[in-house]
């Protein structure tokens, strides 16, 4: 967290050249909520907490003891907005934080640091939407609550506490909308918000989405691609981008048939405890012959010879595979899931047809294989 290299002067007796030189090297510590970029012998706890704090209120005394910190170091502490997470210079560092919190201790020679710090009476930041409690926007995007960052004027940050104010809003569940509802097993069905949305970002990146985090009737689907894409902020506009939840789901194969439930869990990468989770009707139909549920690749030559994986459902005693109407120069029967095929010479995009016991598999776009010219 960035401070002027005067305001540090004026506070803990040092010459403004020197200040200058210590905060060129504070800019690169970085803040992040409930992190800790300190090595494994370096230990801080915030009222008997080394993570979450709740409950807190402004004007708390918040005791901060470490041990296994550098001997005799200067040591900063101050309160930050949890849009502190998306951080990425200087400026954005300092509009983050009430720089008027700040406040500074020296370790001992022993490397232990016993510091009183009080939280301000109100949270005072030069950006109008860095705020401490974090307003129920920021908390629905996983922002959950402010930081309290332990960092020395060298660069090092050594801990950080994620403060939940007494009375703060807490977040409001997600919603999920599934398309279609109705479906066979096999079939791809497309995750995303629901009319609330809610899903929780990581400032860090995306978060995907397992198959087993989505179960349909009690069974983990076949495969995923959803994710919830990262929040982000832009400290020029002041605008957060919320969190969005995108992408596809395999029905499994094994889904009872009639109406289902779909749940969807998202991984909870916050220090809060509890689970991220919504839930959808879906209408799964009974199934009796084949059913291709995608082509990998799903294009070749004119010439035929490609040799292509069919994913789908009920594949156990299929005897033919045809492309377009005709048959597949090769087929192996991997499972009841998969088979192996070759296609025959054709052209244009054809549907792919696997036949077992007198039922064949329907046309969709995830049976059309394509022919290049």
């Amino acid at each position: 967290m960035y401070v002027s290299p005067r305001w540090v002067a004026s506070h803990i007796g040092v010459s403004l050249l020197t200040a200058s030189a210590l905060m060129a090297s504070l800019t690169s510590a970085v803040v992040a909520a409930g992190s800790s970029q300190a090595g494994a012998a370096s230990v801080c706890i915030f009222n008997g907490q080394s993570s979450l704090l709740t409950g807190v209120t402004p004007a708390e005394n918040i005791t901060i003891a470490c041990t296994g910190l550098p001997a005799q170091q200067e040591i900063a502490v101050l309160e930050a907005s949890p849009l502190a997470q998306f951080t990425t210079n200087v400026s954005e560092q300092d509009a983050a934080a009430d720089l008027s919190s700040l406040a500074f201790g020296e370790s001992t020679a022993s490397g232990t640091l016993l510091l009183a710090y009080t939280l301000p009476k109100s949270f005072a930041a030069d950006d109008p939407s860095a705020v401490c409690p974090p307003t129920q926007t920021q908390i629905n995007t996983g922002l959950v609550g402010c930081t309290l960052p332990l960092f020395s004027i060298t660069g090092t940050n050594f801990a950080n506490l994620t403060l939940q104010y007494a009375g703060q809003p807490t977040p409001q569940p997600p919603t999920l909308s599934l398309n279609p509802t109705t479906v066979v097993g096999g079939e791809q069905v497309s995750v995303t918000d629901g009319p609330s949305g809610n899903w929780w970002g990581n400032p860090t990146g995306a978060t995907a989405i397992q198959a087993s985090d989505i179960v349909v009737g009690g069974i983990d689907s076949s495969a995923s691609t959803a994710s919830v894409s990262p929040a982000a902020y832009d400290f020029a506009t002041h605008v957060l981008t919320t969190t969005d939840l995108n992408g596809s789901f395999v029905v499994p194969c094994s889904a009872p048939s009639g109406s289902d439930v779909v749940t969807l869990t998202e991984p909870n990468t916050t220090v809060l405890s509890g689970t991220i989770s919504a839930s959808a009707p879906l209408t799964v139909g009974s199934q009796r012959g084949p059913y291709v549920g995608s082509l990998s690749p799903s294009s070749g030559p004119s010439t035929g010879g490609t040799t292509v994986i069919i994913t789908g459902c009920n594949f156990t005693g299929a005897r033919k595979v045809t492309f377009g109407g005709r048959r597949a120069e090769s087929l192996t029967v991997n499972s009841a899931t998969s088979i192996t095929a070759v296609s025959p010479p054709g052209r244009g995009i054809v549907s792919v047809v696997v036949s077992r016991g007198g039922h064949h598999s329907t046309n969709s776009a995830a049976s059309d294989f394509t022919y290049d010219s």
